[in-house]
């Protein structure tokens, strides 16, 4: 796995007590484009939060959208309807999504950048008051989450920002996923468009067709997954390994033809790495990152 020199966009913003809209601007760039990228090819991400939010060792750090543990990707046939996440950045139609029932995970996700965006500029978490320290951890958690259902938060008086940054935010979390900014109109949004280049809109065009180009024949896929369907009925025990094996076949064909076919890859370019490291919560676990949040205030 590639290494980050700069740690994550979290410490970053921590370290700094939120940051300027230009340089929150950038940032929030760079993580549209690879959500857009994401999304073009079928996957969702789930967790999208500060802390998955990888930065390089650049001058101007560029992102790396990390930790797909909680994805879903529409090419396996595989469609969100668990509650999953880091339980700040939940959508609404998440945390009341009954088991069993599909939510389109795109949404959710723009939801929770918009929650990103938020923290970076005012360096709190939208949906948590000063007042919430008195409660118990369980407390605080439904409190947060009673008031994201509703989108109750506010923009703090001790900080500025521009009506158009505040208007980003207020169409982005909304309630209603089908009321919510989609992506194409975030992407042509003046505060968006901000000092971004011409060109980067256009990245992604040449990228999904780059990856298109590569990915595996659906008859191929077909054949592993009918493979792992047929261990399955044999004898469950074994589907696992069964599938791992597959899998890895499989993502070491496609890695072969990637390194035929695909020209270097760009320096700045957005993508996504999955980590190690076990940093995601389930809605019924502890409150969202206790042990670090102390760094961020609430809002």
């Amino acid at each position: 796995m590639e290494h980050a020199e700069s740690g994550d966009l979290f410490r970053y913003v921590s370290a700094r007590r939120g940051l300027p809209e230009d340089e929150a601007g950038w940032f929030f760039q760079q993580l549209m484009i690879a959500v857009d990228y994401c999304h073009r090819m079928g996957v969702t991400n789930r967790d999208i939060k500060l802390e998955n939010a990888l930065l390089d060792g650049s001058p101007r750090p560029l992102i790396k959208l990390a930790d797909f543990g909680f994805s879903k990707d529409s090419n396996d046939q595989s469609a969100p309807t668990s509650r999953v996440g880091t339980p700040a950045y939940l959508a609404p139609e998440v945390i009341s999504n009954r088991m069993g029932q599909v939510y389109d995970g795109k949404l959710a996700d723009l939801w929770s950048c918009g929650v990103l965006l938020y923290v970076m500029l005012l360096d709190r978490y939208p949906f948590r008051r000063h007042g919430d320290d008195e409660y118990s951890a369980n407390q605080k958690l439904n409190l947060m989450l009673q008031r994201i259902l509703v989108a109750d938060y506010r923009f703090p008086d001790d900080r500025v920002l521009s009506e158009s940054a505040k208007d980003l935010i207020r169409r982005m979390l909304v309630p209603h996923p089908s009321l919510r900014l989609p992506l194409t109109e975030i992407l042509s949004h003046p505060w968006f468009l901000e000092g971004l280049h011409p060109a980067a809109l256009a990245f992604n065009d040449q990228l999904v067709e780059e990856s298109r180009a590569n990915q595996l024949a659906p008859e191929v896929l077909e054949e592993a997954r009918q493979i792992v369907r047929e261990a399955s009925r044999q004898s469950p025990a074994l589907a696992a390994p069964v599938q791992q094996q597959h899998l890895d076949a499989l993502q070491q064909q496609q890695q072969q033809q990637q390194q035929q076919q695909r020209p270097p890859s760009r320096e700045g370019t957005v993508s996504g790495e999955i980590r190690d490291q076990d940093s995601l919560e389930a809605l019924q676990g502890p409150d969202d990152d206790e042990v670090r949040s102390a760094d961020m205030g609430a809002g």
